[in-house]
């Protein structure tokens, strides 16, 4: 005869991977009817700008995601948001997206100062590290993770095929945004990069699109 201890312990090891199955069954039943909601911040574009909104919504679409059946897209900011970013950030919050997508390093300061409670993705931040949105890219901590664009090397290497092109070129404009902390590392690599090859830099600050037309003028003069 089996006992009742064996006989119930048999059952509940039998019904355990049962009751999981049926468990993750019916999460996944609850998460297919859910529609999620991104919030994403901007300053380099308007949100309604087919070249970055398109390939974005491509991606997601890609994955199982797609606008107006299981995702919600609320965008905001735009080249003339840049004084606003964290009103718009705080804006976001408050509609409580699911994960918010910031742009830049301003953009993703602007995110983490409206929430800590969000999932933040930056994109296109060139150090996170040094700007502080993350304690380390082994283990970012908080809630900011994404994308980093610093790759060491890669501006002296910018700068190296700049000389094979036109090996004659001693001076070079470089437009940057002073104000912007992801400018910082970059901006030290360029400097030793050009003073490695002998070429000299000529810094424009530029903080706006209608600062674009003057910076030109200014490198050519």
């Amino acid at each position: 005869m089996i006992s009742r201890r064996r006989f119930l312990t048999g059952a509940a090891i039998t019904l355990a991977p049962m009751g999981a199955a049926a468990h993750a069954q019916e999460y996944k039943a609850q998460q297919a009817g859910k529609v999620y909601r991104i919030g994403l911040l901007l300053y380099t574009a308007a949100c309604d700008r087919a070249f970055v909104m398109a390939p974005f919504r491509d991606g997601l679409r890609a994955a199982g995601y797609v606008e107006g059946q299981n995702i919600v897209i609320d965008c905001r900011g735009g080249v003339q948001a840049r004084d606003r970013l964290d009103d718009l950030g705080a804006e976001l919050a408050r509609l409580k997206v699911d994960v918010l997508i910031a742009e830049g390093t301003i953009g993703t300061l602007a995110a983490k100062r409206a929430t800590s409670a969000i999932p933040i993705v930056m994109v296109y931040v060139a150090d996170p590290v040094g700007s502080g949105l993350v304690a380390s890219l082994a283990r970012p901590g908080g809630n900011v993770t994404g994308l980093s664009v610093l790759f060491p090397g890669v501006v002296q290497k910018t700068l190296q095929i700049l000389k094979e092109i036109a090996p004659r070129v001693s001076r070079m404009a470089v437009w940057m945004d002073a104000t912007n902390p992801g400018q910082t590392h970059l901006d030290a690599e360029l400097d030793a990069a050009a003073k490695l090859l002998g070429i000299t830099l000529q810094r424009t600050d530029i903080r706006s699109a209608a600062g674009l037309d003057w910076a030109s003028t200014a490198a050519l003069a």
